[in-house]
């Protein structure tokens, strides 16, 4: 998805082994999944599955996004 769309900072956290939801959190700090920010780091997997995958605002708040 992220090659098809030519996202290359996505492609780069999947090459370099990092955590997508982490990187995706989108919030302008720093985002460990067992550290700095990691309660952000829920929010990053929701936007990354809801929206990437073809949903829309129905699927954010079904997946808990208010």
């Amino acid at each position: 998805m992220s090659w098809l769309a030519g996202e290359n900072w996505r492609t780069e956290v999947f090459v370099n082994n990092g955590d997508i939801y982490c990187a995706s959190a989108m919030f302008g700090v720093s985002v460990e999944k067992h550290g700095q920010n990691a309660h952000l780091r829920q929010r990053g997997k929701i936007a990354e599955l809801a929206l990437g995958y073809s949903g829309s605002v129905g699927a954010l708040r079904f997946m808990g996004a208010d």
